[in-house]
């Protein structure tokens, strides 16, 4: 499962935060694409998809989550058994308190290039008034970076 925020839109104080859920060999399972009201600060931004996609997945049912992230600060955060005491420790808790309710759960980091697929959905998000879910389908907006994941996944 891999997450991804877009910037924050100025004075608006929205975001759009993007998930695609995949299979371990690339298949798209499941996405998401999300309009967030009344974020503040960037340190924010980039720690609401990680709880959006948690809640996510595991209303979705899934067993098992390997979340990726381009955003290091959260990823170090969702990895250390330390106690989070910033301004985004209430949420770094909610996912670590939801990880426990999958089989098996990580977080990696991964390069902001990687991210492309959930980069989209995160764009896509500003022009919605409600979110958008996709159950074993490839959503069309984002098809593009998908054949060109397909590529990556079959090398």
């Amino acid at each position: 499962m891999a997450i991804r925020t877009a910037h924050l839109k100025g004075q608006e104080r929205n975001m759009g935060c993007g998930i695609i859920v995949r299979d371990l060999k690339g298949s798209v399972l499941a996405a998401l694409s999300k309009k967030i009201y009344g974020v503040t600060d960037p340190e924010h931004a980039e720690a609401i998809p990680a709880g959006e996609a948690a809640r996510f997945g595991y209303d979705c049912g899934f067993n098992f989550m390997q979340m990726e992230g381009d955003a290091k600060l959260i990823i170090n955060a969702l990895n250390s058994s330390e106690e989070n005491l910033s301004a985004i420790g209430g949420i770094i808790d909610d996912v670590k308190r939801i990880a426990h309710y999958f089989d098996s759960c990580t977080f990696q980091h991964i390069k902001r290039s990687g991210n492309e697929t959930t980069h989209g959905l995160a764009k896509f998000a500003y022009s919605l008034t409600e979110a958008l879910v996709w159950m074993g389908e490839v959503p069309p907006v984002v098809m593009p970076s998908i054949l060109k994941d397909c590529n990556i996944f079959n090398q």
